[in-house]
């Protein structure tokens, strides 16, 4: 697992999240850009108020989870995951994250009752580096 700094706006402070090593997307992002998707940090410090109640559909490793928890500290907030291999990462990331209270459900949301197979995704490819002044 990879540390890496989570900056939150309004001076909610820093979380340090860890993510797969193989996740190249989170891995390029931060490296580039420091954070890993700053504007969703941005939106959620802009809307969430500090007792409203979150879900976290698809909560993947917990990065948007533990945000939500920091910003709504006094509400609730429940992680819905259901590929086993993001779970020791979404637990371990809350737990790093003082974000012991949100309740973690092992299972996929949809709009019907019923059971199907979950298609784990495929490595996305790390970005190409570009040469100064374009390609």
């Amino acid at each position: 697992m990879r540390e890496f700094r989570y900056t939150l706006p309004r001076a909610l402070g820093t979380l340090h999240p860890t993510a797969d090593a193989a996740d190249d997307v989170i891995a390029a992002e931060t490296a580039v850009h420091g954070v890993y998707e700053a504007h969703i940090a941005e939106v959620f410090a802009a809307t969430v108020r500090s007792t409203d109640r979150c879900l976290d559909v698809g909560a993947n490793t917990g990065l948007h989870t533990a945000l939500l928890a920091a910003v709504a500290k006094l509400g609730k907030v429940v992680a819905f995951e259901p590929d086993p291999r993001n779970l020791p990462y979404l637990r371990e990331n809350l737990k790093r994250c003082s974000a012991a209270d949100v309740t973690v459900v092992e299972a996929a949301v949809d709009a019907e009752a019923g059971s199907g197979r979950l298609q784990p995704q495929l490595p996305h490819p790390p970005p190409t580096p570009q040469p100064p002044g374009g390609a």
